[in-house]
């Protein structure tokens, strides 16, 4: 199974996170927008994994939100792009920094590297994906948007970790929880 370990996101936020999607969607590219009921904050991807490797990554989860003793405060705001906004290929909102969040990402990191998942070459950035572009023109209006819309920082308390699987059909993905792990 495909699998992966995010924080879901509450529905007011991802609602928030489709206006912003749909502010940058001038024209003069050609971008996948992920669905806002789709946003989640992505922990670990993992890949196939087998049921037997989902079960243990489940348990590490548990192991991992014990980490963090209260539920988190994030504040999600700043718009971003990956490699650069002269070059999207990944257009993000990004979070304020969370030293017990980053102790839960890295303790879900390294077992799944235990499990024999494929260690992560580049650090993780945790941000949410509002899409991908396939294709930018070089003045399109998507340029300019990227460098004049201001996402404000809004806050949210996650206290759930989550194990999903997800099946890619031709409409996009779709994901289904496994398991969950609460912090404290």
């Amino acid at each position: 199974m495909r699998a992966f370990v995010a924080l879901e996101l509450p529905k007011n936020l991802r609602e928030r996170m489709g206006e912003i999607s749909r502010a940058l969607d001038a024209g003069g590219a050609k971008v996948r927008w992920v669905h806002p009921d789709q946003m989640h904050l992505t922990l670990r991807f993992l890949g196939d994994i087998t049921r037997a490797q989902g079960k243990t990554m489940a348990e590490a989860i548990q192991e991992a939100v014990t980490l963090q003793p209260t539920p988190i405060k994030l504040g999600i705001g700043g718009l971003g792009a990956f490699p650069n906004k002269r070059n999207p290929r990944v257009i993000w909102v990004g979070l304020t920094p969370h030293e017990g969040l980053n102790r839960v990402q890295q303790a879900i990191d390294q077992a799944a590297v235990g499990l024999g998942v494929d260690e992560e070459k580049r650090e993780w950035a945790p941000h949410l994906t509002l899409g991908r572009v396939k294709f930018v023109e070089k003045h399109s209006a998507l340029l300019k948007r990227l460098k004049s819309v201001r996402v404000e920082t809004f806050y949210y308390t996650c206290d759930t970790v989550t194990l999903y699987q997800s099946t890619l059909t031709p409409d996009g993905p779709v994901y289904r929880p496994l398991e969950q792990g609460t912090f404290g």
